[in-house]
C-alpha cells in the first residue's frame, strides 16, 4: 500500500502546499517548519489514511470497522502521505525564499483555504520545473493511523542569512541557534497538542534536553528539561489556574530540584500571581491561534529575557 491514489497523492501535496504558502515566518529553519506542520497535519493526514483503509476493506458502512491487523497495514500508505505532504511544505517555502531572494517579496497567502492557494500552488509547479535539482530534507513519519503516537520526523535546520535565507543545505551555525517561536496554530490544539506546543516554546526560549513526559495525572509534569519542569494547563481563555495547582507545582518543584514554570491558555487569579512570584515559579499564557506567548508575573518576564537555560 505504498502508492498513494491519484487523489489522495494530490490531496497531500495540496495541503502541504497550503501550509507552506501560509507559514507566517519565512525566515525559519526546515526543522520548525516542519515540526509545526507536524502538529497541525497529524490528525488530517490520519483521517485521509483510514478513509483509504475504509475504501480498500469495504467497511466504514453501517458501523463496519477495520480491525487491527488492517489498520496496522495503512501504516505505509500514511507515510507516503506525510511523505508527500511535507515536501510539499519544503516546496512552498523554497519558493517563497526564491521570490523573496530575487524580487524582495514574500508571496505568502493570508491563509492557508483560501482561494489564493490556487495561483500559488501553479507558480510553485513552475519552479519546481525550473529548479529540478533541490533537496528535500523532509521524512514522513506521523503517527500511526491506529492511535499511536509517533511523531513526524523533523529534518536538519536549513541555513539562516539576515532575513529570509536562500535554499541552501543544513549549517552547523544554525543548529546552534534557538529555533523559531512555534506556528500559529489556525483550529487551536489539543491537550496533548498544547504539551508538544509548550514545548516547542521552551525550545525557542533557549531550554535543553526537552521532553514531553508520559500522560499522567492533572497534578503530574506535563514537559521537562534540563533546568524545569513545566504543568500545561489548556483551558478555555476565561478560565482561571487554581491558586492549588500552583502550589501543587511548587511542591514537586521542591523535590525535584529543578526550577518551575506553568503554560496555560486560561489566566491566573491574583492570588496565584502573588503566590508564584514569591515561590518563583514562572507564570506563562499562550495563544494556539494566534501563536503568541505572553509572560503573566514578574518571574516569567525575567525568565524570558534570560532564557530557560
Amino acid at each position: 500500500m505504498g502508492i498513494l491514489e491519484q487523489r489522495d497523492a494530490h490531496w497531500a501535496w495540496y495541503f502541504g502546499l497550503s501550509y507552506g504558502s501560509w507559514y507566517p515566518d519565512l525566515g525559519a529553519d526546515l526543522q520548525t517548519i516542519l515540526r509545526g506542520f507536524s502538529e497541525y497535519a497529524n490528525q488530517a493526514l490520519n483521517d485521509a489514511s483510514i478513509a483509504f483503509g475504509h475504501r480498500q476493506y469495504k467497511t466504514g458502512r453501517w458501523g463496519r470497522k477495520m480491525n487491527e491487523r488492517q489498520l496496522r497495514s495503512l501504516v505505509p500508505y500514511l507515510a507516503e502521505l506525510a511523505s508527500v505532504s511535507g515536501q510539499a511544505v519544503e516546496s512552498a517555502i523554497y519558493y517563497r525564499r526564491h521570490m523573496w531572494d530575487t524580487h524582495r517579496v514574500d508571496v505568502r497567502v493570508e491563509h492557508p483555504h483560501t482561494r489564493g492557494v490556487d495561483h500559488f500552488a501553479q507558480a510553485v509547479d513552475g519552479f519546481l520545473q525550473a529548479h529540478p535539482d533541490l533537496l528535500f530534507y523532509s521524512r514522513g513519519r506521523v503517527a500511526p493511523a491506529h492511535g499511536g503516537s509517533e511523531p513526524f520526523a523533523p529534518p536538519p535546520p536549513a541555513a539562516s542569512t539576515n532575513g529570509p535565507p536562500a535554499i541552501a543545505a543544513p549549517s552547523s551555525s544554525a543548529r546552534q541557534r534557538r529555533p523559531s517561536p512555534p506556528p500559529p496554530q489556525p483550529y487551536g490544539v489539543s491537550h496533548a497538542g498544547a504539551e508538544a506546543l509548550v514545548a516547542a516554546w521552551m525550545e525557542h526560549l533557549g531550554a535543553t534536553r526537552v521532553r514531553v513526559t508520559q500522560v499522567s495525572g492533572d497534578g503530574g509534569i506535563d514537559v521537562t528539561s534540563r533546568g524545569f519542569i513545566v504543568q500545561v494547563k489548556n483551558l478555555a481563555s476565561s478560565s482561571a489556574v487554581p491558586v492549588s495547582a500552583i502550589r501543587d507545582l511548587a511542591g514537586v518543584a521542591s523535590v525535584d530540584g529543578r526550577r518551575a514554570a506553568m503554560f496555560t491558555s486560561g489566566g491566573y487569579s491574583n492570588g496565584g500571581i502573588s503566590f508564584a512570584n514569591s515561590a518563583r515559579i514562572a507564570l506563562f499564557r499562550y495563544d494556539a491561534v494566534r501563536g503568541t506567548l505572553t509572560a503573566a508575573n514578574t518571574t516569567a518576564s525575567t525568565v524570558r529575557r534570560t532564557g530557560m537555560e
